[in-house]
């Protein structure tokens, strides 16, 4: 026993050596936002040592490096709660889509990945469209320090049931090509079993979230569902449902029966729905970002290689964004918590422009500080990451970011970030 305490304090006095000889950071920011208690604050300290932050409010430490941002607006780090890395901007049923190298979509997601760590998002959750598992080793190789990058919450394929086309609407997969379909974006079952050991399998490769692509909730039972979501919980881990324009909302009425964490997308015009999803604290990603930037495109805009925007296309997005705003609001006024997402799916020039969902949000519900806390301290919460990461509170990560302008008086500050730290390393400054 005596032998176990010499080696403890042996332990801990080495570790506060080790701690006490990092240096310190000391940003001074002219605005702090609170995200937590809803509130701004003025001239703040925030010191950071190591990869947390040791205090808010108080004196910098002698010796610190001083970062001078009193003509700036400190905030959590962003979080966007529905990307698609690894995606080019095309549909599953795309040639060009197939045509990709695993090693092509992983170097895409990496370069998609830095785009939006330098416009601010510290934490992503990226949901499926990988062929194999490119997200899981691009999540792996952020967390290990190989490559710098955002935290990365990985949903690898989509999975739902046979029988039925895959959530865009077309057959999953190239029947002509069977040793690619067995992995390839969207994952098929049918029964508990099979539905227990695809979610396994995901999970044993590293998923973090399990993600239900059957958009119309026909091709599934509800067994199937609480089969997917059970095997996930049972093993730790949260699942999502994908959802589209469905008049009765069957997808995401199974799915919350089913008990799944998330809904994705602003498509339920049912209040009776978004009341089970208060009841069974299911959290709402709106995703309005996607089809706000589409609808700012012409006809023939080239949205991936061998895709191009089709005039019918073009002419349902302005209705469409009415429909998602006013369900985004009707949820919010409802009590449903929302995260912030913005489905981006295209190439690294574009995808970090998803930072425009803040204002979409505030301009859908009137409310500045839900959409600045969708996008960090709720989506914390949505992880199950809230002890970590999500406000600017002493002892969580050191993910901040700054920008010139206040985005409680104008959200889309949000858009001009200028200085970005994740986990106490600067990234942008």
């Amino acid at each position: 026993m005596k032998a176990n305490i010499i080696v403890t304090a042996v332990l801990a006095t080495a570790l506060n050596g080790s701690l006490a000889a990092q240096e310190a950071i000391a940003l001074r920011c002219g605005t702090l936002l609170d995200v937590e208690n809803q509130s701004v604050i003025g001239n703040t300290n925030i010191v950071v040592r190591g990869e947390a932050i040791e205090s808010v409010g108080g004196d910098i430490p002698s010796g610190a490096t001083v970062i001078d941002l009193t003509d700036h607006t400190c905030s959590p780090g962003f979080m966007d709660m529905h990307v698609h890395l690894v995606h080019d901007g095309g549909v599953t049923s795309n040639p060009f889509t197939f045509s990709r190298s695993g090693s092509w979509r992983a170097l895409r997601s990496l370069a998609a990945a830095q785009a939006m760590l330098d416009r601010g998002f510290t934490t992503i959750r990226t949901l499926g469209f990988d062929r194999h598992f490119e997200t899981i080793d691009l999540r792996n190789a952020i967390n290990s320090g190989e490559h710098v990058g955002p935290r990365i919450f990985v949903a690898p394929h989509g999975i739902q049931g046979r029988g039925n086309p895959n959530l865009l609407g077309t057959n999953t997969g190239d029947p002509e090509a069977r040793g690619l379909n067995q992995n390839l974006f969207i994952v098929q079952g049918t029964g508990p079993v099979e539905m227990r050991q695809i979610t396994a399998r995901e999970i044993t490769y590293g998923a973090d979230w399990i993600k239900l692509s059957d958009a119309f909730g026909v091709g599934v039972t509800e067994q199937d569902l609480r089969a997917v979501v059970e095997e996930a919980h049972r093993l730790g881990k949260k699942v999502t449902q994908h959802v589209t324009m469905d008049p009765e909302h069957k997808a995401a009425r199974k799915a919350i029966a089913a008990g799944v964490d998330s809904i994705e997308h602003a498509f339920i015009t049912d209040g009776e729905v978004l009341q089970s999803m208060v009841d069974n604290d299911v959290y709402y990603v709106p995703t309005i970002w996607i089809i706000d930037y589409i609808a700012r495109q012409e006809p023939g805009f080239k949205l991936s290689d061998g895709m191009f925007l089709e005039e019918h296309l073009a002419g349902a997005m302005a209705p469409m964004i009415g429909m998602l705003k006013q369900n985004t609001a009707m949820a919010h006024e409802m009590g449903v918590k929302i995260a912030l997402g913005s489905d981006t799916i295209f190439d690294p020039s574009v995808i970090a422009d998803a930072v425009e969902e803040f204002a979409l949000l505030a301009d859908a519900t009137g409310d500045v500080w839900m959409a600045l806390r969708a996008g960090n301290i709720v989506s914390a919460e949505m992880l199950g990451q809230d002890s970590q990461i999500g406000s600017i509170a002493p002892g969580k990560l050191a993910d901040i970011v700054a920008m010139p302008d206040n985005p409680v008086q104008d959200i889309t500050a949000t858009v001009r970030v200028s200085f970005v730290m994740k986990g106490g390393a600067i990234v942008k400054e």
